[in-house]
């Protein structure tokens, strides 16, 4: 599945780099979101993707009432699944170059 494909060779873990990369994305997002929703079209249209983010998550774990809950990161990380491979390339570059 999608999750063990791009969790690669880490023990069935997220790749510590892109979860790093991921959490410093959702915390910018966030802060600025808090900042700038009211002033600007941009940030606020940003914030409503992330209030559906937001909802999918919280859906899920009501609906499936799963033993291990999803957080919105998991739903961030799956979501970008299209830009896996630059990412990875980004922060392994030295792996991709072999």
């Amino acid at each position: 599945n999608t999750k063990t494909d791009m969790m690669g060779d880490f023990g069935g873990e997220w790749d510590p780099l892109f979860t790093s990369y991921c959490e410093d994305q959702i915390e910018y997002i966030n802060t600025n979101v808090a900042s700038l929703r009211t002033i600007s079209g941009w940030w606020e249209m940003t914030g409503l993707v992330m209030d559906q983010l937001n909802g999918l998550t919280d859906g899920y774990n009501m609906a499936t009432a799963p033993a291990t809950p999803m957080e919105v990161i998991d739903f961030y990380r799956l979501n970008m699944v299209g830009d896996w491979d630059d990412l990875e390339e980004a922060l392994h570059p030295s792996e991709s170059d072999e």
